[in-house]
Formats: C-alpha cells, sequence, structure tokens
C-alpha cells in the first residue's frame, strides 16, 4: 500500500493505465509485475489492427488521451504491457519528480523510454529529452489537446524513421525523463502492441551529450516547424500541409549538413 501511495500520490497521478490486448498472456504477467511495485492501474483493450498494427497502437494510446481530456485529468501514467521495472524507485525520488512536474513547464515525462536526444537539468537524475518507445509515461493533463491535434495520417516519423504514436511524442517539446530510467521493455513475451523498436536496458541506450550535437540540432529545429505549420496553417493530414512543411524542412537540413561539412573540414 505504501507503494501505491507513493506513485498515486507523489506523483499526483489521477489514472494509471496499462495497454493490453484481451485474452493477452501478457496481461497478467504485467499486471504481477505492477502489483510488485504496488501499482493498481485500469487494464485499456488494445485496438487490434492486423493490417496495420502501428497504428492499433497509436490509436490505442491516442483513445486513453481523450478519455484523459474528458475526464478533466491533470496527470495520467501510461504503461504498455512489455513493462518492466529495472529498479525499485525510492519515495525520495518519486518526490523529487513530483516536485519537477508541480514547477516546470512540460508535456511528456517518461519512466522508461530511448532517447534520440538528452540534456542535463538543474535537477539530479532528470534530463531533457526527445525520445520513443512509450512504453511508460506521464502526460501533463494541460498539453493534451496539442497531442491529439495530431492524427496518424500527418505522423512525419520517416523523418526519423518511425512512425505512429512514438512519431508524436519525438516531435513534442518540454519532454523529459528521469535518469537512468526506471522502466525497460521484456522481449520474452510475444508482442500483440508492434513497435519499430525496443529498449533493453537503461544505460546502453544513452549517447553521450556531444555525439549527436548536429542531428539533435536538426530533430529539435524540424520538430518545431513542423509543430508551427500543423497547428496554424494547416488541418491534419492536408497532402499540400505536409508538403510545405517537408520542402523548406529538406532544404534546411540539406544547408545544415553543408555547414557542417565545411566546419568539419576546417577543423581538421
Amino acid at each position: 500500500m505504501s507503494s501505491m501511495i507513493s506513485f498515486q500520490t507523489r506523483l499526483g497521478l489521477d489514472a494509471i493505465y496499462v495497454i493490453s490486448a484481451s485474452g493477452s498472456e501478457r496481461t497478467p504477467v504485467v499486471m504481477s509485475r505492477l502489483a510488485d511495485q504496488g501499482i493498481d492501474p485500469t487494464i485499456f483493450p488494445a485496438r487490434m489492427i492486423k493490417s496495420d498494427p502501428i497504428r492499433g497502437c497509436f490509436e490505442s494510446h491516442q483513445e486513453i488521451w481523450k478519455i484523459s481530456l474528458s475526464r478533466g485529468y491533470r496527470r495520467v501514467l501510461i504503461f504498455e504491457d512489455d513493462v518492466v521495472f529495472s529498479r525499485h524507485p525510492s519515495n525520495e525520488e518519486l518526490e523529487r519528480i513530483g516536485h519537477f512536474l508541480d514547477r516546470e513547464n512540460w508535456t511528456v515525462f517518461y519512466l522508461g523510454h530511448r532517447p534520440r536526444y538528452m540534456d542535463k537539468t538543474s535537477i539530479p537524475g532528470i534530463v531533457t529529452t526527445s525520445s520513443h518507445d512509450c512504453h511508460a509515461y506521464i502526460l501533463n493533463g494541460d498539453k493534451l489537446w496539442l497531442l491529439l491535434r495530431h492524427g496518424y495520417s500527418s505522423c512525419l516519423g520517416f523523418l526519423r524513421g518511425i512512425n505512429g504514436i512514438d512519431s508524436v511524442l519525438s516531435w513534442q517539446p518540454h519532454c523529459y525523463a528521469i535518469y537512468p530510467m526506471m522502466c525497460v521493455q521484456d522481449s520474452s513475451l510475444p508482442s500483440e502492441i508492434e513497435h519499430q523498436s525496443r529498449s533493453q536496458d537503461g544505460i546502453s541506450l544513452y549517447s553521450s551529450f556531444e555525439q549527436r550535437a548536429l542531428s539533435d540540432m536538426i530533430y529539435r529545429w524540424s520538430g518545431w516547424w513542423i509543430v508551427l505549420f500543423n497547428r496554424f496553417f494547416f488541418t491534419e493530414g492536408s497532402f499540400w500541409g505536409q508538403v510545405m512543411i517537408i520542402s523548406p524542412l529538406l532544404v534546411g537540413v540539406l544547408i545544415g549538413i553543408m555547414l557542417s561539412r565545411k566546419y568539419l573540414t576546417r577543423r581538421k
């Protein structure tokens, strides 16, 4: 009971969901794992689309967002059914996360993820990030309406080699994560909720802050460009809207590559 109070109260959560397919052998396993942490989530039946499992995964997450928005949730924690806790968080760590979420401007806070980039914050153990693999994350209820503006057809994840729910979350600004992560994914059971990539541990996925500096700058710039156009100029899924977004984006990427090559040549 004390652990349940720690998660529910210390993180200020209004609801906890776990997405799992009806009749899946994963369901009792994940429920047992979460119970070991004192967590009692609501099971949300995953949408199963055999012809497009990534879309089914996207719509499962999106439906929880819609429910959370309609109920006025301030914070909601979402797990996928392959989640595993790599460590047991202390009450002090949970309190630190809770205080951070109370004070900061944030959209998504990851307990487990696969980062595209990370950077330090002033709070020990908390990093700013752009991530995918959304197997354990907290959503800010005040930002749900922004996330729901993204339709599946408007996802531009091919620019990063990802799509679906991972694409939508990876473009969002003001995303943070606990470091090292406390949740990872288990690939030992067959997966009904399809993802393109799986994180196996909480350490090896983290690149050095310097290693991806240039690509991270392009990712963040292009992400803001897409958010700007989607939000103010074009409807989701609009063909010409996507063309207008992609064209200057590709030009900017090419300019960035040329400038970086020139810079690296000079340094040599």
